[in-house]
């Protein structure tokens, strides 16, 4: 039983580190066996199909991060530190927890996209993840659709980490502001606002949440973004090979316009 433990366990590893580097469409149960020093045979003593071997090597990763955010959660408790503080702890963290697993981010980011995700794993990613939106639901308005919006937070991160792994924006600080901004732009609104006074935005600019609600985080960040991003004029479209963005403010080279 233990061997059998041990052989699942070097199969979903080598499955991850196989997706990571090949790609989804390429990864073969042969390439799994030898990444995990194996037998192909012994794949179907300790799974089904390949397809169930992916499931498990990808619920294996939404366990590693359910279990880190619940443990980071207690954070967003000390009452001592303004509430965005407190969320950009919790997102530095959660950030650097991805990027320091490049081949489990590229894993996921392959098989969570996927079709096959969709059909055989997404029902269990779901319900790996309720308790901790349970646990969120009452940081927002009564009003807010608290589901879509932590999904589209975990969109948001994950976006912003393939142009990270994909060499399209680079792994500093700045980047790692930049998308918390973005996060924080639409998640803001939806926070009940006895939980703070004050949103700080950096340290020499504060604005009232009714502020925010009138003038647009998305302006206010455009105007305070760090001194790196001064030289672009960025927009929020969804293409990288125009040579001017027509919804920009000025022509911009190729992939600067757009995050």
């Amino acid at each position: 039983m233990k061997r059998e433990r041990n052989a699942k366990q070097a199969f979903i590893e080598g499955t991850v580190r196989v997706v990571a580097r090949d790609g989804l469409d390429k990864t073969t149960t042969k390439a799994i066996a030898t990444e995990a020093g194996l037998s192909e045979a012994y794949i179907y003593r300790c799974f089904e199909s390949k397809e169930a071997l992916l499931c498990a090597a990808f619920h294996m990763e939404d366990v590693a991060f359910a279990y880190f955010l619940k443990q980071n959660l207690v954070g967003m408790h000390i009452q001592n530190a303004p509430w965005k503080d407190r969320a950009f702890q919790l997102w530095s963290a959660s950030w650097r927890f991805i990027l320091g697993r490049k081949d489990d981010c590229l894993f996921y980011l392959r098989y969570y996209y996927s079709a096959n995700c969709r059909t055989y794993a997404y029902e269990e990613h779901l319900q790996c993840f309720q308790e901790l939106f349970a646990a969120v639901e009452q940081t927002f308005k009564p009003e807010a659709n608290v589901n879509m919006l932590l999904h589209q937070v975990f969109d948001t991160m994950l976006s912003f980490a393939a142009r990270v792994l994909g060499g399209e924006m680079p792994d500093d600080d700045a980047t790692t502001q930049w998308a918390f901004e973005q996060i924080y732009s639409f998640v803001v609104p939806n926070v009940r606002e006895e939980l703070f006074d004050l949103i700080w935005l950096n340290t020499d600019l504060t604005v009232q949440l009714s502020e925010i609600k009138s003038v647009g985080m998305w302006d206010i960040w455009r105007q305070q973004r760090p001194a790196a991003w001064q030289r672009k004029k960025l927009c929020r479209c969804d293409h990288s090979d125009s040579k001017t963005c027509t919804a920009a403010e000025e022509a911009v080279p190729d992939n600067e316009a757009c995050f």
